[in-house]
């Protein structure tokens, strides 16, 4: 079996003010080896295309907790391979800490079951010289059926961005190293692409890093013949968005904390100042049941707050989804997913194109 995870993020010690998030970040990496090792594959390989570390100088906790994790992977056959993320670049000194092997410009052969396959990877690099390499390559006669990239594919990067490496610039480069498949690292969305004919491929973060991903994490497990890629589930901590607009909402999501029905659960709690003292009796709440939240006031009408509150008004008529989608969020991201559950809320906020409009919510 040949297993392909990226953007671990392993030393994280605070998200959002919450100091329990370092932990769920190495729960989920220990959750995906446990599942690597309960494979019934013999010999198995694991890839890891970069930010396996949160930063180049990550804690020692954080260091001891990845030397066990791939000692694990180890003693039940599996080898592990890596490239550097524009997170934890080292020139390899944390892979090599750690007992992974380096991938680098030479191909490195990978056996899974009868199927022989050759690997090369590059740590992250700017646009420039990310393609520079890959013509060096291409010009060396080099050779490899998966490429393993830290970068953000033009064709896939939905904010886009002047760095960004597209499929078409190094097509060329990749046709003449008779590339296959491409493995990629740096966005935190599950997704992939096929141009002309070499499939591109992000797995995606194992823990979430921002509330704009997939909350389903997975890494990818690779058919050493096809070279396609199907998901396996990581188990990670639930994360739930509400929106409290109004104080019966606020008494109902206090009864669910009380009752303890959501222990476990991380909260990402939308609150409007309509809620008297809103913020202070939710943090209240969250001390006093020892529960996860992640506050947030929401903007009504111009007052300060998240701007995807600019869209939102309490006075007629309702936007579709898809059309706000349309106007200007990303269908996976946080503001969309906050739309979503006004939608989902009766009779509590509204949003309407007039009130979008003049907030200047289209750009």
């Amino acid at each position: 079996m040949i297993a392909f995870t990226a953007d671990n993020h392993i030393g994280v010690t605070t998200q959002w003010s919450i100091k329990e998030r370092g932990q769920d970040f190495m729960d989920s990496f220990h959750d995906m080896v446990d599942r690597l090792v309960k494979s019934k594959d013999k010999e198995s390989t694991l890839i890891i295309g970069g930010d396996l570390f949160d930063t180049p100088y990550p804690p020692a906790h954080a260091v001891a907790f990845v030397q066990r994790e791939v000692m694990r992977l180890h003693r039940h056959r599996c080898t592990v391979l890596g490239i550097d993320g524009n997170h934890d670049v080292s020139d390899g000194h944390w892979l090599e800490v750690c007992g992974i092997c380096r991938l680098t410009d030479v191909p490195l052969p990978v056996v899974a079951g009868d199927v022989g396959l050759t690997v090369c990877g590059l740590d992250y690099r700017r646009a420039a010289e990310m393609l520079t390499t890959l013509r060096e390559m291409a010009d060396r006669d080099v050779k490899c059926d998966i490429l393993v990239l830290h970068l953000a594919l033009g064709e896939l990067n939905r904010m886009g961005a002047a760095s960004d490496v597209t499929a078409a610039e190094m097509m060329p480069m990749l046709k003449a190293m008779g590339v296959r498949l491409v493995l990629l690292g740096h966005i935190h969305i599950r997704q992939s692409t096929v141009v002309d004919g070499v499939m591109f491929a992000y797995c995606g973060s194992t823990e979430v890093c921002s509330m704009n991903e997939q909350k389903d994490k997975s890494f990818e497990v690779i058919d050493p013949v096809t070279l396609e890629l199907s998901h396996v589930g990581i188990k990670t901590r639930p994360i739930e968005h509400v929106v409290i607009s109004t104080e019966k909402e606020f008494s109902a999501f206090e009864a669910r904390i009380d009752e303890g029905a959501s222990a476990g659960t991380l909260f990402s709690a939308f609150i409007t100042p309509d809620v008297t003292d809103g913020v202070k009796r939710l943090r209240a709440m969250a001390t006093g049941h020892n529960a996860l939240m992640r506050i947030q006031v929401m903007r009504v009408n111009g007052e300060s707050g998240p701007s995807v509150a600019g869209a939102i008004d309490r006075t007629t008529g309702i936007i579709g989804l898809e059309q706000a989608i349309g106007l200007s969020f990303k269908p996976d991201s946080e503001e969309a997913g906050l739309i979503k559950a006004i939608l989902r809320t009766p009779d509590s906020l509204k949003v309407t194109v007039d009130n979008y409009m003049k907030e200047g919510g289209a750009k």
